[in-house]
């Protein structure tokens, strides 16, 4: 398990989990990527985030969805026990989004 710095106070660690991982076109030497994650999902000690993976022609500006990826976050304590993360945020709107 990797394990890395989680932000939120209390959580020491995340636990990663790929739920899916669907590769659809090669990226080729010499291609720009670009890579956006999304928060799709909070739960009380998860955040699930969704991943694409667009791989753009230099030369011709084509752009592809090479890869999507889905992961599950878990944050963990000192011990390794899941602990809960802090609620999403919609900034725009300045309110707290259900879980």
């Amino acid at each position: 398990m990797i394990k890395q710095s989680w932000p939120s106070e209390g959580a020491e660690h995340i636990g990663p989990g790929i739920i899916q991982i669907d590769f659809h076109v090669a990226v080729r030497q010499g291609q720009l990527v670009e890579t956006t994650g999304r928060i799709t999902a909070v739960g009380r000690a998860s955040i699930t985030v969704d991943v694409d993976l667009v791989a753009e022609d230099f030369l011709t500006g084509a752009r592809r969805l090479a890869t999507r990826g889905r992961f599950v976050l878990v944050a963990l304590d000192e011990h390794g026990a899941p602990t809960p993360v802090p609620p999403l945020t919609d900034f725009a709107a300045g309110t707290e989004v259900a879980r």
